[in-house]
């Protein structure tokens, strides 16, 4: 193999599989190993802290090790990975290595942190060796740390995160660390930020969008909520902590829903990973008004990985560096992200091993096959030789290779169990809610952990169970039949908003936000629904595609039912009158949308009626959100077993909310 080949074995040099731990209890509770990530992240950016307080490591890192080649994998500047030997046809015309808005998503992503966690591990286990030698007494302690270090991961859908937001450790300057010799020291934070030095990547461009401008090409480090200067110097942490808190129980719930995925489905019917993995499901209509046409057996009735992982993008980035796929990588805080969006995979995967992508899916009969895009582009614009691929769980999650020269697949990527298919991942999660994701269980043991996963991520419409219930006999829900034991909730019913948006109509990433409006009071945030998305000159060919075939971002956001009540109640109604029709029409004209970039108002709508006072005309068609749908549901539940979580049935679509359509303040 060439010198550079840089296969993702991940911590095999351990030979044992260790933890992923959240990295405050990694920072309190596990300091040596603390010390040794903090250096390690430091190391591969370039910065050697080490030097202060430990002689003669000599550490050379293969070009595929480092922190930038790690980082460009995800985008810009758009060059082929050095720790692949593959040869491309036209190196100038490099389309990337987009995985978003494909089924592919979440695998892809497990071994790109793997990289990272196996470039910290190998310089951890250089240094950790050298400070033994040259501290005896603490040999055990560092060599130690060495071999259990894996990359931590931030739980950003935390309950505490409402009222805590980021950690100190993820955005200060500076971090305190223990060093050789059982000593404090204070260095420069590897977390906070990634400087590029003096030489910025090729290809870094200015982004603008009405009043705010992304300075990428003269920023020399990355910055969440930038002042729009080209000299700016600090992120505006209090502006990203304002709107974490506000947007972290919405948050929340969308993270619950992804374990309310029914466990009896049949896969033939509908392709339940797909719907979890991506916000562009391919089983479902690729045509969003003939995806509504098609009735409650076609709509999403939970968020996706990928939908709430967007959120958090843009949440986190403001107009910086993790709020653009081109750049978002070389923020050090997009590994944290990714490894917690991996936690989530793996739960899920364990809740759910029944569920998976296969080869393909059945339509009318006829086999199809998941695709993905690869090719290069014709001098960064327009369209190339994309070809479609044929992807699933055969497809190849380039550039990631294994040790025998050959790209890690859908299957390889599959599952933390020892045994599972692919090379050993060699980590685990720490214990969650019960769930020990790289240990077997049975089925009523999944079913349970379900319950108590959604019921710590605030989706209680399907674990409270105060509500009053009444027997039925076998209830029909679309494909399959609910248990003859179940009672359904009298009287009790699910709402929830599902929202298509064109991924590519503004240019880069903006958000749907649903606010709950008052009379007389400040309006009320629910949720959102963000498309992350690379700018009109990316030079990504797989976004090239999906913006010729007018792709939308799909996800749903929950309405809490205690935010419902709230709203019946304002309301005045009398309560024995209700229907779910009644309650609907009652929600929708207390809702307001808004389209929003980088907090920049680009368009709203009125449950209640248009507002013209602050619009300068109509949103054009082809911008605005294809669809903001309201569905309830009845929820049906076992009276035997309070564990087991409850389940939706009866979905029924009460139409369009905006149903006036969308009004523009920035001329689009």
């Amino acid at each position: 193999m060439p010198e550079d080949f840089y296969p993702i074995v991940g911590r095999k040099d351990t030979e044992k599989i260790f933890d992923r731990i959240p990295v405050e209890e990694m920072q309190t509770d596990k300091p040596y190993q603390f010390a040794l990530f903090v250096l390690g992240y430091a190391a591969i950016q370039g910065n050697r802290l080490d030097k202060e307080f430990v002689q003669d490591v000599d550490w050379s890192p293969k070009l595929g090790a480092s922190f930038r080649e790690i980082a460009s994998i995800h985008g810009r500047p758009y060059h082929k990975y050095a720790g692949d030997p593959t040869p491309i046809e036209d190196p100038k015309a490099f389309g990337g290595y987009c995985n978003h808005g494909t089924i592919t998503f979440p695998g892809w992503h497990r071994p790109y942190v793997m990289l990272i966690e196996q470039a910290i591990g190998e310089y951890a286990t250089l240094v950790a060796s050298k400070i033994a030698e040259q501290y005896p007494d603490e040999e055990d302690l560092w060599k130690t740390a060495a071999v259990e270090l894996r990359f931590p991961y931030w739980d950003w859908a935390d309950p505490k995160v409402a009222e805590e937001g980021l950690p100190s450790l993820l955005h200060s300057d500076t971090i305190d660390i223990t060093t050789p010799g059982k000593r404090t020291k204070t260095v420069q934070n590897p977390l906070a930020f990634y400087s590029f030095g003096p030489d910025m990547p090729e290809g870094f461009a200015e982004f603008k969008r009405g009043g705010n401008t992304a300075f990428f090409q003269r920023w020399h480090r990355t910055f969440r909520y930038a002042p729009n200067v080209p000299e700016a110097t600090q992120s505006d942490i209090a502006t990203l902590q304002k709107f974490l808190k506000e947007r972290a129980e919405g948050i929340r719930r969308q993270v619950g829903t992804l374990f309310a995925f029914r466990d009896d489905r049949d896969a033939s019917k509908r392709q339940i990973y797909d719907e979890f993995a991506t916000t562009h499901p391919q089983s479902l209509n690729k045509d969003f008004d003939q995806f509504l046409k098609d009735g409650p057996k076609k709509f999403l009735q939970n968020s996706s990985l990928e939908a709430v992982h967007n959120t958090i993008h843009y949440t986190s980035g403001g107009n910086g560096h993790m709020s653009n796929p081109d750049y978002a990588a070389f923020d050090p805080f997009f590994f944290f992200h990714h490894s917690n969006c991996d936690r989530l995979l793996a739960l899920w995967e364990w809740c759910y091993p029944q569920y998976w992508m296969g080869d393909g899916y059945t339509v009318d009969g006829q086999k199809v096959n998941w695709t993905q895009q690869i090719g290069n582009r014709k001098d960064g614009v327009g369209a190339g030789n994309s070809k479609p691929i044929t992807s699933g769980n055969g497809g190849y999650l380039a550039p990631f290779m294994k040790e025998d020269g050959t790209y890690w697949t859908g299957e390889d990527a599959r599952f933390l169990r020892p045994g599972a298919p692919g090379p050993p991942k060699w980590y685990s999660y720490k214990e969650f809610q019960g769930v020990k994701v790289d240990l077997d269980a049975s089925p009523e043991e999944r079913v349970k952990a379900r319950g108590r996963i959604m019921a710590y991520y605030g989706y209680d419409a399907l674990t409270a169970r105060d509500q009053k219930i009444r027997g039925v006999q076998h209830i029909p829900v679309g494909d399959y039949l609910l248990p003859a034991h179940y009672k359904t909730r009298k009287g009790f019913h699910v709402f929830q908003i599902q929202v298509a948006l064109p991924e590519f109509a503004f240019n880069g990433s903006y958000e749907f936000e649903l606010s709950y409006t008052r009379p007389g009071q400040e309006a009320k945030h629910i949720g959102c629904v963000t498309v992350f998305a690379r700018s009109d000159d990316s030079a990504c060919e797989a976004c090239e595609t999906r913006r010729n075939n007018g792709a939308h971002v799909h996800s749903v956001i929950p309405l809490p039912p205690a935010l419902v009540s709230e709203m019946i109640l304002d309301s005045g109604v009398d309560r024995s009158q209700l229907t779910p029709e009644i309650t609907a029409d009652l929600i929708k004209k207390r809702l307001r949308g808004e389209l929003k970039q980088f907090a920049e108002l680009l368009a709203f709508a009125n449950g209640s009626g248009v507002d013209t006072d602050t619009a300068s005309g109509r949103l054009r068609l082809e911008l605005s959100p294809g669809g903001v749908i309201l569905y309830s549901s009845s929820v049906a539940e076992d009276p035997n077993d309070p564990e087991v979580p409850g389940c939706n049935f009866d979905w029924v679509s009460h139409n369009e909310v905006f149903s006036d359509g969308w009004m523009s303040v920035t001329n689009n």
